[in-house]
């Protein structure tokens, strides 16, 4: 049984093997998520947003400064990581008239923007989590954020980032996890 914290409650989760799971209590490696955002990527880019370019420029493992962009959560429940969409801001700009189904005529507030990459990102992380079933299942999706900004992280979260070429929009995905991520082992008193 694992503990689950949610609004200050510790709350029993009991973990069950699935058909699929290698070692349900280790995490995944990194760069299997890495391949599962880089397909959904693909997929989100010709089938979503209709660009018939895409095109994998480069990986690193170091979070590209000044891009704002969309993250969202994938739990499972021996392994969390979050998935970011970000480039400039004529780039985010460009994504979201292409989530939006628009034109290069169509005005694009802030708020429209950050609603269609957070929209981007939810959408990519569906194809994430279904791309990870063979390795984790369940996985949830949590809520996802806007990023304005370089994102900011410690030398205890590890980062793998993909550049993509888009159509003619340059873009990058990352993917951050804890360096050392594991479910946290509570004993929950049984009820009496």
């Amino acid at each position: 049984m694992v503990a689950h914290r949610m609004l200050g409650l510790t709350l029993p989760v009991v973990i069950a093997a699935q058909p699929g799971w290698r070692n349900h209590m280790s995490s995944v490696p990194l760069n299997v998520w890495q391949t599962a955002v880089e397909a959904g990527v693909e997929a989100v880019a010709r089938d979503g947003m209709g660009f018939s370019e895409v095109e994998v420029m480069s990986r690193t493992d170091q979070i590209p400064e000044g891009m704002p962009g969309a993250f969202i959560p994938l739990i499972a429940p021996t392994e969390s990581v979050q998935v970011g969409i970000v480039s400039s801001i004529e780039g985010c700009t460009m994504l979201a008239r292409a989530l939006l189904q628009g034109d290069h005529t169509l005005q694009v507030t802030p708020a429209d923007m950050s609603d269609a990459l957070c929209e981007g990102a939810n959408i990519l992380a569906g194809f994430v989590k279904r791309g990870m079933h063979d390795y984790l299942h369940p996985v949830q999706l949590g809520l996802p954020l806007f990023v304005n900004g370089h994102l900011e992280t410690s030398d205890r979260v590890r980062a793998l980032v993909t550049h993509f070429r888009v159509g003619h929009v340059k873009i990058a995905v990352v993917v951050l996890r804890a360096a050392q991520w594991q479910a946290e082992k509570k004993r929950v008193p049984e009820a009496a």
